[in-house]
């Protein structure tokens, strides 16, 4: 699923669900709100988030 599937999926929801939150499951059963991350091609360069760098992006949550 690419931002745009997601946006799409999204957007198509009923106005009345659109103002509600999202939030990701933790293995435990927690909930938490998405934080989006980078998957990178080289590791090393961290701050390179160019289209060339990056290979995906990630749904996760953090803690706190």
């Amino acid at each position: 699923m690419t931002p745009k599937d997601l946006i799409a999926e999204l957007t198509s929801l009923k106005s009345s669900l659109q103002d509600k939150e999202i939030l990701v499951v933790a293995p435990n059963g927690s909930l938490f709100e998405p934080v989006v991350k980078f998957n990178l091609k080289d590791r090393l360069e961290v701050l390179d988030h160019s289209d060339e760098n990056v290979e995906s992006l990630v749904l996760t949550y953090q803690e706190g």
